[in-house]
């Protein structure tokens, strides 16, 4: 009888683990392999198509022309144009001037737009392109939105949090009378349920650093009101185009008229101001220190040295919630001197489009550098940050979920997450978003103030709340990062950079759900923080740490150390083996190690929900991390979880019969026995062990290999292959195979004298069956799985050549019997219920 195990390995089974997102790069399209975004529905734009061509196929012709009439000089494609409606063909990257040959190398030249008739499907025109030759990828324009305060949940569901101590200044450090309001920037706990300190402590980080001249933040939303008297000093301007001639492309960029920046779906440089745009653009760089209005997070002290804001329009819709997107927002920004790149909206449908994901990877290369990749701006590479979204779901949207991109999720003014922010693993940084407008907690002075335009286009300011308006606390942070860089003429990389702000965090353990501890990024941006030295120093390890397990959860608790600047630490590198107990007893190790988000503050009483397996004897190892890479040294704990209330296995498809047409290696069958058995206590640590008979060996050799069953023909005639499956309790259930072998040579004779076993599996007694055995008294020695010797004893056969063993006291599980007489050895596998 063969025998194997099959079983759950819980190496993630620390599910507040996964802190941060992997960075690894998107896998391009094999040429003459074309990939197909299959779409459809309200989150495409109907009647287009966007293709991307191999490299070697030849550049499309671009232009319109009468329905079906390409005239490309391809038959297919003319054919399928005619078939489809076709009646336009555009580039979906400008060719980009001076930087026309490093797009060509990132392949931005490849992607083209084709209309057709809009009540053809899209799937059936992504179909029929999809299968020209020298189409790498066919994909829909996807639609996008901005990511506005959506309706709230019930506020009875509340979460109701403690009070974090912190002090805030009552003076403001510049003139601008609405500073004040700004609470989001300097909480000093005097709104209406406001918490002091829930802000990304500005005031501090201004008295190292208010913005540098040479930092240019690209504002990818609706257009900004460039003539806002709290921005127009802090725009972004192409003086070669402003003071150029109309029409022509005077900076050689490849863009006509470019003044303020560019409207994507208009494709030229008029903008068209918008409420949304000009209130994100205010957070991050109003001019400060005017006399009027707002401030800005990097708006400088009032001499024009704040950062530039370089308007991108995604969306000519400023009224409108839904637009199509054009990622060549991105090459325009990287080209233009843009290092930072805002982005408060997301797409509709939960894909990364390829499209973006090709102009992602440009800008976050190409950002700061000219077109010969010498360094030109205050640093080299683009870093890009997305708002998570408002639909209060457990993951952020794309393109906030992509791990080259910053997911910000948003706060209210008391550290809690906003009622409509989005959280999960993906989100990277928690920032203030400003109250839901339906959360009767806070009045409308719980959003955020800024910057904004009225329904004339008019200036004005305004309180709004989103995560949109969270997303520009974070670059305005990051704004302040390359400043201060560029002050001190000192080097600076975009991954340095992400770095640094992924490092300046505060933890919020105290104030939010446990449900949220790895669900708001590192923790609270603080400005306060971009400027904070590494020590060099190992953190203190946690104190008071106890481990305890009720059933298969365990709470591990400990004091949260600080580290050599006395600050909380960034996370837990945890490790731990378990070993078996009880009816685990003898099953292999388990071993793994996950990292736990830090949210407690120094001496606070940290505690963590965390589930393994039943019947495990845990030993964990702490080692408390900063957020400069120092570590502690390692603390121990141990806990041993409980047992399940067992169930038995189940059969959930039988094997049934099958015919297998001759012998030899190439009519070998396999068979997953995972489809035909299941037991819903795998994931607590059950084990269901799989074992065979086969009633035929002449005929069929049968063996279990890992979860499957493998049949080999090896002569002409009929077997039956029984397959039990049997779990750690001994409760097991079986199914027989059918085995047809309808050709190859005769089996050869069976051996005189039958062996065997039975029941199998056994309970108690197990009888065993041995002709060559008549009358004879011999020693019986049981194996377990580990060929460890269980059981010694001596067995007297009759007359018939059968004999008992009492095998009440064998663990469940599976057994070799060997039995040893005049020379011989013979071999029985069995099970024990």
């Amino acid at each position: 009888m063969m025998q194997k195990k099959y079983f759950l390995s819980l190496l993630a089974a620390g599910a507040l683990c996964g802190c941060v997102k992997e960075e690894t790069p998107l896998t391009p399209p094999v040429p003459n392999q074309p990939t197909a975004a299959v779409e459809s529905g309200d989150n495409i734009v109907r009647g287009w198509v966007r293709l991307k061509l191999s490299e070697d196929a030849a550049p499309m012709r671009v232009g319109t022309f009468t329905r079906g009439a390409m005239n490309s000089g391809d038959a297919r494609l003319d054919s399928l144009a005619e078939a489809l409606g076709a009646t336009e063909v555009r580039r979906v990257f400008h060719e980009g001037g001076k930087f026309a040959e490093r797009r060509r190398r990132f392949g931005l030249h490849l992607w083209y737009d084709i209309r057709f008739d809009e009540s053809v499907p899209y799937t059936r025109a992504s179909a029929g392109f999809a299968e020209l030759p020298g189409v790498a990828h066919v994909q829909p324009i996807y639609k996008a939105r901005m990511l506005y305060d959506e309706p709230a949940i019930p506020a009875e569901a509340l979460y109701m949090p403690m009070s974090m101590a912190a002090s805030r200044p009552d003076e403001m450090p510049f003139n601008d009378p609405d500073l004040p309001k700004q609470w989001h920037y300097n909480n000093r706990g005097d709104g209406q349920n406001f918490v002091e300190g829930a802000d990304i402590n500005l005031f501090e980080a201004w008295k190292t650093e208010t913005g540098h001249r040479s930092v240019i933040v690209a504002v990818n939303d609706s257009g900004v009101d460039f003539d806002h008297p709290d921005l127009a000093d802090n725009m972004w301007v192409n003086e070669a185009e402003l003071n150029g001639q109309e029409g022509v492309d005077d900076d050689g960029n490849g863009y006509v008229d470019d003044i303020y920046g560019w409207n994507g779906p208009l494709d030229n440089g008029e903008i068209h101001p918008g409420a949304h745009s000009t209130h994100v653009a205010g957070t991050i760089a109003a001019v400060n220190n005017n006399g009027i209005g707002v401030c800005g997070i990097a708006g400088g002290t009032g001499n024009k040295d704040g950062v530039r804001l370089m308007t991108v329009a995604i969306t000519d819709q400023v009224y409108s919630t839904e637009f199509a997107t054009n990622p060549d927002i991105f090459a325009y920004e990287a080209d233009n001197g843009a290092v930072i790149s805002q982005n408060s909206w997301a797409y509709t449908s939960a894909t990364m489009p390829q499209d973006v994901s090709d102009a992602l990877d440009y800008f976050i290369a190409n950002a700061g550098t000219d077109e010969n990749g010498n360094q030109t701006g205050p640093m080299k590479g683009g870093i890009v940050i997305f708002a998570a979204g408002n639909s209060k779901g457990a993951t952020s949207l794309y393109p906030a979920s992509d791990p080259r991109t910053i997911s910000v999720a948003a706060m209210n003014p008391d550290y809690t997450k906003a009622l409509y922010s989005n959280y999960g693993e993906n989100v990277d940084i928690f920032a203030p978003g400003g109250a839901d407008s339906t959360d009767p907690r806070f009045t409308e002075a719980g959003m955020v103030y800024s910057t904004s335009i009225d329904m004339d286009e008019q200036p004005i300011y305004d309180y709004k709340s989103g995560t949109s308006m969270a997303c520009p606390h974070v670059s305005g942070v990051a704004a302040l990062i390359v400043s201060s860089y560029a002050r001190r003429g000192e080097v600076l990389t975009a991954q340095e950079c992400k770095k640094i702000l992924l490092r300046s965090f505060r933890p919020v353990g105290e104030a939010v759900d446990e449900q949220y501890y790895d669900k708001l990024g590192v923790g609270l941006v603080d400005a306060g923080l971009v400027f904070t030295k590494d020590s060099g120093k190992q953190p203190a390890a946690i104190a008071d740490a106890s481990a305890a397990a009720l059933q298969n959860r365990f709470t591990l608790k400990w004091t949260a150390p600080a580290d050599g600047n006395d600050m909380a630490v960034a996370y837990y590198d945890i490790a731990y083996v378990g070993k078996g107990v009880g009816k685990r007893e003898g099953q292999p190790d388990v071993e793994a190690s996950f990292q736990l988000r830090n949210v407690f503050e120094p001496a606070q009483a940290a505690a963590y929900t965390w589930y393994g397996l039943y019947n495990v004897n845990y030993t964990f190892q702490v080692v408390a991390v900063d957020r400069f890479g120092n570590r502690s040294q390692a603390v121990s704990m141990t806990a041993t979880s409980g047992d399940y209330a067992n169930s038995k296995p189940k059969l959930e498809q039988a094997l049934g019969a099958i015919s297998i047409e001759n012998v030899g290696e190439e009519y070998v069958r396999r068979f997953d026995l995972t489809q035909n058995f299941s037991d819903e206590n795998l994931v607590q640590g059950d084990v269901l062990t799989f074992s065979l008979r086969n009633s035929n060996e002449q005929v069929v050799e049968a063996t279990i290999d890992g979860n499957y069953l493998i049949v080999r023909p090896l002569a002409k005639g009929s077997a039956r292959v029984t397959v039990y499956a049997i779990d750690l309790d001994g409760a097991g259930v079986q199914t027989a195979l059918e085995v047809t072998v309808e050709n190859g040579a005769a089996p050869s004779p069976a051996p005189e004298g039958g062996a065997g076993v039975y029941p199998n599996p056994a309970d108690d007694t197990l009888y065993v069956t041995l002709d060559a055995l008549r009358n004879v008294q011999t020693e019986a020695v049981v194996y377990d799985q580990a060929a460890r010797v269980v059981m010694r004893r001596s067995m007297q056969f009759d007359a018939s050549g059968t004999a008992a063993l009492t095998v009440a006291d064998l663990r469940p599980g599976a057994y070799t019997l060997v039995l040893r007489q005049d020379g011989a050895t013979h071999r029985m596998n069995f099970m024990k219920r």
